[in-house]
């Protein structure tokens, strides 16, 4: 009897014949050179034939030999993106070595995907192949790493103010330009807190997220600033009985009028005070006030004096003190101070229209100023300004009989405390109206007349009032 031993092959995509081993049956082996071997479907992976013929013996030898798969790695290729980012831009893709297929050959069917989600985190992705394909292999397929970063974002702490006594408004934050959330998303437990604090001045925003909240966001934090305004306080200030004259102290009263509750006491009115430093410093009638304590308040006045009648104050000040007072209580730059040293003469009026103009803008704002400026010129040089000349406006109860006389419209307008003053005035000649000299100290008018137009009372040479009903 006659055995055959027949070796299992691995793939090379060539045709293959094994090396077959033929023994008589006492286990003599047979030389190769005394028979042949014929093979087909001896190419691809699987099952192959095989017929032996030799003059040794009669008829054919046939039987099956295997050729098995070759064995080649796939692996999935490790990938990322942001969160956010479309699955079309994913990209996956697997690797192997190209060297060990075999021939020409290319793999076909292989299939990549991962495993299902869109939060930040880690994904499997697995590498397959379709039912059938690549026979010729054994695949071992290796998973890869997908990874979905968080989403760089930058919060901005909004900057928020209050007015000093206040309570706080509330603090926001918003996206930074550039910046955006995904799928409709909104952020969870962002903690939002300012600095310490009540007193006027600025405290920095803070802005940060609990522990392990918004995963899906590498946030980045910017701060803010929340500013305590000091508060405004108003000075009502009344004088009693004469216009402050830099000479001496006048009687007034002032009200201070704003503290908040917690301070009272604390914050208290100085009149002794007149400073360069006139940002504290409310000129009111003349008469300077000076707020001294806890400056978490600017101060403010209600002033007695219309911008026009405090600029005219301001004009009519000495010669000798136009300087010093342009020097103490203005913000004009030294170095235009100190060339005004030299100034005499007719340069003096301009001096004093300076530090008019100047005073009446830092208390009444510049628009009144130049207003109450514009009148001043006007007025001087005979073009009346109506508009922004102090005025009167006399109510029905102010007419007796429908009329009022001259003495008693120079107390409504504040010209003179009492009628006495105004007959000696009227004696004096120092009143006209409407530019001709009041000589009668019994001259009334009618309201009547009055409402139809109005009259401009002078007191001197610099004191213009308009008086209408």
């Amino acid at each position: 009897a006659i055995t055959v031993a027949v070796p299992e092959v691995t793939y090379n995509a060539s045709a293959q014949t094994p090396d077959i081993a033929v023994k008589f049956s006492y286990d003599r082996i047979i030389p190769k050179s005394y028979y042949e071997v014929a093979c087909t479907n001896n190419t691809n992976a699987g099952t192959a034939n095989y017929t032996i013929t030799s003059g040794l013996w009669d008829g054919e030898i046939t039987g099956t030999f295997k050729i098995n798969p070759k064995p080649l790695v796939v692996s999935a290729k490790d990938a990322s993106k942001i969160y956010g980012a479309p699955v079309e831009n994913e990209n996956l893709l697997y690797v192997y070595d190209t060297n060990e297929l075999e021939g020409s050959d290319t793999l076909s069917g292989i299939k990549v995907s991962r495993a299902p989600g869109e939060d930040a985190g880690e994904y499997t992705i697995t590498v397959s192949q379709e039912n059938g394909s690549n026979p010729n292999y054994d695949i071992t397929f290796k998973t890869g790493i997908f990874t979905i970063e968080p989403k760089p974002i930058t919060l901005v702490a909004e900057d928020k103010e209050k007015t000093y006594g206040e309570a706080d408004c509330e603090l926001t934050y918003k996206l930074h330009e550039g910046s955006s959330l995904e799928f409709n998303d909104t952020l969870s437990n962002i903690l939002i807190k300012r600095g310490i604090g009540e007193d006027a001045g600025e405290y920095t925003i803070t802005i940060d997220q609990a522990a392990g909240e918004n995963k899906n966001y590498n946030i980045s934090f910017n701060y803010g600033k929340f500013t305590i305004k000091p508060k405004e306080l108003t000075v009502n200030v009344t004088v009693k009985d004469k216009q402050y004259d830099g000479l001496a102290d006048a009687e007034f009263e002032a009200e201070l009028v704003g503290v908040i509750d917690s301070d009272a006491g604390k914050v208290m009115l100085d009149r002794s005070q007149v400073t360069a430093a006139f940002d504290s410093v409310l000129a009111a009638d003349g008469i300077a006030v000076a707020l001294t304590g806890d400056f978490d308040y600017t101060c403010t006045g209600t002033k007695k004096d219309s911008p026009y009648e405090f600029y005219q104050y301001w004009r009519n000040v000495g010669d000798d003190d136009v300087l010093k007072c342009i020097r103490m209580l203005t913000f004009l730059p030294l170095e235009e101070i100190d060339a005004m040293d030299s100034w005499e003469g007719s340069q003096l009026n301009t001096a004093k229209e300076i530090l008019a103009f100047e005073l009446t803008k830092l208390v009444h704002g510049e628009e009144e100023a130049a207003k109450a400026q514009a009148a001043a010129k006007a007025i001087f040089s005979g073009a009346a300004d109506l508009d922004n000349m102090p005025s009167t406006l006399l109510a029905d109860e102010d007419f007796t009989d429908g009329a009022i006389d001259i003495l008693d419209i120079l107390m409504k307008a504040e010209i003179t405390k009492s009628r006495g003053e105004g007959r000696r005035l009227v004696q004096q000649g120092g009143i006209s109206v409407d530019d001709a000299k009041v000589t009668d100290f019994t001259m009334s008018f009618s309201q009547a007349s009055l409402k139809e137009k109005p009259i401009v009372v002078k007191k001197g040479k610099k004191i213009f009032h308009k008086i209408e009903a």
